[in-house]
């Protein structure tokens, strides 16, 4: 991995980063952990990468921001999936995007795709042979469809129409073009292994102490947190979650029960294993 600051400074609170088609998380932890120790020197700092892969899990990068009292930011583009608003046909990829902030107790973390689903529940849903709800894709005529075999062959639809597809084109902007790797259609996919992916990443931390002081933004944020907490709860609810908050109770749950998986990906892990003299 080249490293480059813009300004050719070390104190640039901006990096290019050429990850020379390596494994993508390797890349992204790289280039956040470059971000948050610049942005403890200058207030914050952003970070692309290029030439690089799949990158895991966008909050897994946001939230080491967090723990050293950071916002964290952190994004990625991923080949055509996503069918543009009024669009029959995919471009965007399901780019997701992640933003992390610090409070007194758990972290609020935001992690989603800018599609309805993310490609995988299509593909877990055609492994078992399952049909999918109206409104998750779209056939390669554009129409919609319950076959995810079919759903995937044409295109995810945004969330929210719009809104979610201006949120993969930005990730495409600031993942793809403003890093020097290409977007959309130009990618190459994550599940095909014949050449690399040649994605994007675009990562940034914010120290807060220099906006604010940690404990009054914390503490504010606490406040905030608690206010929501105590807000009347709609009908059909149980509670009101905060972002990332189902994800970090599923962790503590998977830590004490085990993750549940499907027969057939369980069997499809084992078979794998067996290949590589792995016993589970």
């Amino acid at each position: 991995m080249k490293a480059l600051c813009l300004s050719g400074r070390s104190s640039s609170p901006s990096l290019v980063i050429d990850a020379g088609n390596t494994l993508g998380a390797p890349s992204a932890l790289f280039a956040m952990e470059a971000c948050i120790r610049k942005a403890a020197e200058t207030g914050c700092c952003f970070a692309t990468v290029k030439n690089s892969n799949h990158f895991g899990t966008a909050a897994f990068y946001t939230k080491m921001a967090s723990e050293k009292g950071m916002i964290g930011f952190s994004c990625t583009n991923l080949t055509g999936k996503i069918a543009p608003y009024g669009a029959a046909e995919p471009f965007m990829g399901t780019n997701p995007i992640s933003v992390a902030a610090p409070s007194n107790d758990l972290p609020v973390v935001l992690d989603m795709t800018p599609s309805v689903v993310a490609l995988g529940k299509l593909i877990l849903a055609q492994k078992l042979g399952q049909k999918i709800p109206l409104g998750w894709a779209l056939d390669q005529a554009g129409n919609p469809t319950t076959d995810p075999a079919e759903g995937r062959k044409g295109s995810l639809i945004p969330i929210g129409g719009p809104k979610g597809s201006g949120m993969a084109i930005i990730v495409d902007i600031l993942s793809g073009i403003l890093s020097g790797a290409g977007y959309g259609p130009h990618l190459h996919d994550l599940y095909e292994f014949d050449a690399p992916q040649g994605v994007g990443h675009f990562m940034g931390a914010i120290d807060i102490a220099h906006f604010i002081d940690l404990h009054t933004f914390k503490n504010t944020l606490s406040a905030m947190i608690k206010e929501i907490k105590e807000l009347q709860v709609a009908p059909g609810f149980n509670e009101i979650r905060l972002p990332g908050e189902r994800a970090l109770s599923l962790i503590e749950k998977n830590r004490l029960e085990g993750i549940e998986l499907p027969d057939l990906v369980y069997q499809e892990l084992l078979e794998i294993g067996q290949t590589y003299g792995l016993k589970l």
